[in-house]
């Protein structure tokens, strides 16, 4: 099996800067192991894997090197930037994580890797 990952420093103007974060698109999950042993390969702060619905609504999992974690915001951002790379023509992005739940993520007219992200509201842990 191949899959195609995308690097990406997040957060920043020039290459090798900010936050990096891989990210790889599939058609169906992978294994939790076989995703845990790409990002521990990986040796980045985060993975992110996406899995494709459509062209501007995918699923997505987080994992570190060790354990997969409930959200990150460098890898989510990231990913934003690959899949509208990918499809020139979207304006807006669904994501869901079971951890989070839904995300919009529209991408600003006029400014090419500027995003507005639309996150659920924390609730109160009692």
């Amino acid at each position: 099996m191949q899959v195609e990952i995308d690097i990406v420093d997040a957060f920043a103007s020039a290459q090798f800067g900010g936050n990096s974060a891989a990210v790889i698109i599939t058609e169906e999950w992978l294994s939790k192991s076989l995703m845990q042993s790409i990002a521990a390969q990986n040796n980045l702060s985060e993975t992110a894997f996406l899995l494709k619905r459509s062209d501007s609504e995918y699923h997505i999992r987080w994992l570190s090197p060790l354990t997969e974690i409930d959200f990150c915001g460098h890898a989510t951002l990231a990913s934003a930037f690959v899949v509208f790379r990918k499809h020139p023509h979207l304006k807006v992005l669904d994501l869901f994580a079971e951890t989070v739940g839904e995300m919009h993520i529209t991408h600003r007219v006029g400014r090419p890797d500027c995003y507005e992200f639309s996150l659920p509201h924390p609730t109160a842990i009692s």
